[in-house]
């Protein structure tokens, strides 16, 4: 059976490309298959989806062996014909980031575990994403790569703030507080000029990125 290596783009994004393009690369010459999480439309992710395609051509890996993620329902179909799921993939960096080992092709100081109540259902549903820190608070980006609307953890928060934040091998219950006004525009400045492809999901979603604070209780 093959190997699953996710690769989340915004992380992706942020690090050394010729470290991580070296695990990819020892990774599909063993038989793995490279999920591509979040990279659709013409924004940043897609460059980093590019420099990836073409280093792996350059080492002799086809790109029928990469599939990139469709966001909306959580499946795509790839251009080998393999449907996979977003929600199987989260699933397995939840239990590895449990785990506390490696996470496969990703970094665990950039990623934190969101654990909101369903704004209907009331169910607890756990999201893995970027953080970025602030203080005393961490910060989330409601961004949704790019997506015209707020992504389902952002509506869950914004009805029950009470939230749980997994850092490390830190658990801990916290308040989600979104940022407004000229906080949140200092806030996000600040996010898109240390991170530019934020400024390109801002352009592509068309709507205002909400910025969330996640405060220790």
């Amino acid at each position: 059976m093959d190997k699953a290596f996710s690769v989340d783009v915004n992380v992706f994004w942020t690090r050394d490309h010729a470290r991580e393009l070296a695990v990819l690369h020892r990774a599909l010459h063993q038989g793995g298959r490279l999920y591509i999480l979040y990279g659709t439309g013409p924004t940043g992710e897609d460059r980093v989806i590019r420099t990836i395609a073409a280093s792996l051509a350059d080492h002799g890996v086809t790109r029928r062996r990469a599939v990139t993620l469709g966001r909306r329902d959580g499946h795509h179909r790839g251009e080998d014909g393999a449907v996979v799921d977003a929600k199987e993939i989260n699933r397995k960096v939840i239990e590895q980031f449990r785990a506390g080992g490696e996470i496969e092709g990703m970094h665990r100081d950039r990623l934190l575990l969101l654990t909101t109540t369903g704004a209907r259902t009331r169910h607890e549903h756990t999201t893995p994403m970027m953080f970025v820190s602030d203080g005393d608070s961490v910060l989330v980006l409601a961004s949704n790569a790019g997506a015209p609307s707020h992504p389902d953890w952002y509506r869950n928060l914004a009805a029950h703030p009470d939230v749980t934040v997994e850092i490390g091998a830190e658990r801990y219950a916290a308040t989600a507080t979104t940022l407004t006004g000229d906080e949140h525009d200092r806030k996000w400045a600040e996010i898109k000029e240390k991170f530019p492809f934020f400024a390109d999901h801002e352009v592509k979603a068309g709507r205002t990125i909400p910025v969330v604070a996640l405060t220790r209780y």
